[in-house]
């Protein structure tokens, strides 16, 4: 029988106590040196330790412990005071060490070091972690860089950067810029907060958090965020890094400093305190400034804490035209937190035809109950992995990348009172986990027993379990020849015979070469699920948006669900009866998808001349394609590294078409006409994009499909989808109204002015016209105004006048349910005490502009 080492739970904590470290007596001082920031080492190379103290010249015994306490390195080492000495240690597996020396009086030093894998192992997806992270201690990024750490968070906030009119102070920025591009790291910078001499301080609000409020004009903050764009846009970093000296192991990529632009930070929460069309305004003119001299800056919508009502606004004003991802801050247990998340605001993507994907960039899990931190980080990856996030940000603001010196710290660090940085056992877990699962493909769930949570990846070839059970369980798992079991801190043991009995608990265990049945198995569950639930995986309530996508994607093509099924069991029974085929296996399923794609668009087109497009279509095509991606990945990562690329003269013809096809097909569907774009088309071109960049380092035929496959249905969709204006939008202004606090009030009996400015981001100058549309009972209740505006430019405030009608006195006491709250108003009976203004435009060549709505209270506060 096979079981698991005593990694997890109570017996480990108490291990790592046994070793944990202490300060020097008051007799010795000692200092310890390593060449890297925080002890660090790399797997394979020798612990080179400095050591330092003013003790009398002798001879010291010390040991080496490890993460389970068992001693793997003792002997002597001697001492001249003063004098510093080296202490070179043999080659140690990857983990977390302790070391102990004795001086003759008795007293102790003890300190710890790490091994870990190197940064730029790690795969495709060892891009998922990152961090938030502020502050200006260099040797913080140095730390995480060196962890595989590959993009960092951090606000550039308005205020800091331009205290004053036009005087822009950016040393901030470059500072940060600066240790980026040094470490190997993209940037996630948060652009946001308003300077006090532009901040509009609502009227029922403390004055204290004047970067909280909106600003008065977004002229200025397109000048902001232009500023930004000219210094930052263009800076590229290499990784890995030059100073990791790790060139030689791979070849290195040069990519965007700037890995997304952040618009504002939880604007819908506590972070933004103006009216939620002003937010609006501010994403439009940000994206528009950013995407002005290139399309392929990434633009985050910042609205973090996914609140429903401001993600529906956000929709309604067509606000998903202007940002390529959502932002999300996630927190407590991620594993019951990501359903309901993904059940929430996301749904609305759907509902409107424009699916998009989330980044987690500030979150502050909770470790389950039982779970050591370290065992904990690899748990999380796995879940990460298997929902197919973005990505994923600690946030140092929650003290988990430096703490106390406690093995029960969340902190992956913690600083000694000598100023240097010390590891501890998560933060070799942390690079463990990416350079463990990072370098893999999601397959699936499988189902071992009741309790039991069992994923699969596909890591160099070889199928790949991680499986835990947070109420405790003993399970039997297939073994092949070559198996061994993994822990968190990366170190391996082969596992005998054809099968082991695993005694599980809530840390996982990580099995390399479990039997080829699983990898099966697995594909045909994560397939499965996808087709027969709403979203891709299971959960208690029904989505009001979208039906099963086996449901969804059969609407006018009867049986393609029962046909697509069909084919994953051929290719299933392909791979048992014939191991030797592999991922080639899933080829045709492959096919399969396209061929679904395909029809599912052409009956869209029979339908839509007489009745308009159908909401399952849009839905099912981006399901679809994110199923073929992962499909892709899949049949790669099953082939091996030895099978993804053919031969010499066979790769880059293939390259150089997909890439073509791509480039020709953004041009076709991202400005024809000027202006205007086909964002969900957009959306699956991107996705394309993504694995053109994959296939491109890997050449694997599975990606290289894929990417195809959502180039095809890009096309298909985009001949049916709707232009929709992006490069002319709206702002309006209400000079005479009262601002509150995520909301405005118009005073009623009297004359009001509203203001709009016309934003024109193509090359073309344009005219056209605008409409407000007001509550029925002012006057007038639609005013329609002529614009022109030149090419690259913005009108002055075009003014209009409407009155607000009084009535006779006392004036009814009402509620009214504004986006912060409940208030009280006085207000007449001739007017509702709430309205929502609308404001859209039509170009002169009939294009529709964005429609922006101004949810307003009228009356008097009470």
């Amino acid at each position: 029988m096979v079981r698991r080492p005593p990694l997890v739970g109570i017996a480990l904590l108490a291990a790592a106590s046994l070793v944990h470290v202490l300060p020097c007596s008051a007799a010795v001082e000692c200092h310890l040196r390593t060449a890297r920031v925080a002890r660090t080492f790399y797997t394979g190379e020798t612990a080179q330790l400095s050591i330092t103290t003013d003790s009398d010249a002798q001879k010291v015994p010390y040991e080496v412990r490890n993460y389970e306490g068992q001693v793997v390195a003792s002997g002597f080492v001697r001492f001249t005071a003063g004098q510093p000495t080296e202490l070179a240690l043999r080659k140690l597996a990857n983990g977390v060490y302790y070391l102990q020396l004795t001086f003759d009086a008795g007293d102790l030093y003890r300190d710890q070091f790490c091994v870990i894998p190197p940064p730029d192992q790690g795969g495709e997806d060892s891009r998922l972690w990152g961090f938030q992270l502020n502050g200006a201690e260099e040797r913080c990024y140095q730390m995480l860089a060196q962890a595989g750490v590959r993009y960092v968070r951090f606000d550039l906030s308005w205020p800091d950067h331009e205290p004053s009119p036009g005087a822009y102070r950016t040393s901030k920025a470059d500072w940060y810029a600066g240790v980026c591009r040094r470490w190997g790291l993209q940037m996630i910078p948060t652009l946001g907060y308003s300077p006090s001499w532009t901040a509009q301080k609502p009227d029922n609000m403390d004055a204290t958090r004047s970067h909280t409020w909106c600003p008065d004009a977004v002229e200025h903050w397109g000048e902001y965020v232009r500023m930004f764009r000219d210094r930052l846009g263009t800076q590229t970093v290499t990784w890995p890094s030059p100073e990791f000296g790790l060139a030689a192991s791979g070849t290195t990529q040069e990519v965007p400093l700037v890995r997304s632009w952040e618009i504002w930070n939880e604007a819908d929460q506590n972070f933004y305190y103006g009216p939620w069309p002003r937010y609006l305004d501010l994403l439009r003119v940000a994206s528009s400034v950013l995407k002005q001299t290139s399309h392929d800056r990434r633009v985050m919508y910042g609205g973090a804490c996914a609140h429903w009502t401001e993600m529906g606004k956000t929709y309604d004003c067509a606000g998903p035209l202007f940002f390529d991802e959502v932002s999300w801050h996630s927190n407590k247990d991620l594993e019951t937190e990501l359903p309901k998340y993904y059940y929430g605001a996301p749904q609305l993507g759907f509902r409107n035809w424009i699916p998009q994907l989330t980044v987690q960039t500030e979150c502050y899990p909770t470790t389950r109950a039982g779970v050591g931190e370290p065992e904990y980080l690899l748990r999380l990856y796995t879940v990460l992995r298997a929902w197919r996030e973005e990505g994923y940000c600690y946030a140092a603001i929650g003290s988990h990348l430096v703490g106390p010196e406690d093995p029960n710290s969340i902190a992956m660090t913690s600083l000694r009172s000598d100023n240097e940085y010390m590891p501890n056992a998560k933060y070799v877990a942390y690079a463990t986990s990416r350079w463990l699962l990072g370098d893999s493909a999601y397959l699936g769930p499988v189902n071992l027993a009741e309790g039991v949570t069992a994923h699969v990846f596909a890591r160099h070839g070889g199928p790949m379990m991680v499986l835990w059970s947070d109420s405790g369980a003993t399970v039997t798992v297939g073994l092949d020849t070559w198996a061994q079991q993994i822990d968190v801190m990366g170190r391996s043991r082969r596992l005998p015979g054809t099968e082991c009995s695993l005694t599980l608990n809530g840390a996982p265990t990580v099995i390399w070469g479990v039997a080829y049945r699983y990898a099966v198995e697995a594909i045909r569950n994560y397939f499965e699920t996808t087709m027969n639930t709403e979203y891709g995986f299971p959960y208690g309530t029904d989505s009001p948006y979208v039906k099963t996508l086996a449901w969804d994607c059969c609407w006018g093509c009867d049986g393609q669900s029962d046909r697509l099924l069909g084919t994953l069991r051929e290719a299933l029974d392909a791979m048992t009866a014939r191991p030797a085929l592999k991922g080639r296996a899933l080829d045709n399923l492959a096919g399969d998808i396209s061929t679904s794609i395909g029809n599912l668009c052409n009956a869209a087109a029979r339908y839509q001349s007489r009745y308009g497009l159908r909401p399952e279509v849009p839905s099912s095509l981006w399901r679809l394609v994110r199923l073929a991606e992962w499909l892709g990945e899949a049949t790669d990562a099953i082939a091996g590294p030895r099978c993804l690329r053919g031969a010499a003269g066979d790769w880059p013809p293939r390259k150089a078409y997909l890439m073509q096809r791509l480039d020709t097909l953004y041009t076709q569907l991202g400005n024809t006409p000027e202006g205007s774009l086909r964002p969900l088309a957009l959306r699956m071109l991107d996705r394309g994009y993504s694995l053109a960049a994959t296939y491109q380092r890997t050449g694997g035929a599975g990606v290289l499909k894929a990417a195809l496959i959502a180039a095809d249905a890009a096309e298909a969709w985009g001949r049916l989808e709707n232009p929709q204006v992006r490069g002319v939008f709206l702002v309006g202004y209400f000079p005479t109204a009262r601002q509150l606090v995520k909301s405005t009030i118009f005073t009623p009996g009297q004359t009001h002015t509203l203001q709009v400015q016309v934003y024109n981001f193509t090359s073309q100058p344009v005219s056209g016209t605008f409409t407000w549309a007001l509550g029925a009972a002012w006057s007038p209740s639609t005013v329609t105004v002529p614009f022109s505006v030149g090419a690259g430019q913005h009108t002055e405030r075009i003014p209009c006048e409407v009155t607000v009608p009084g009535g006779p006195e006392p004036w009814p006491l009402g509620r009214v349910a504004l986006p912060a709250g409940d208030i009280s108003v006085w207000c007449p009976s001739t007017t509702a005490n709430k309205e929502w203004l609308q404001l859209y435009g039509q170009l002169s060549d009939g294009r529709g502009l964005p429609q922006m709505v101004y949810e307003t209270a009228v009356g008097i506060q009470g």
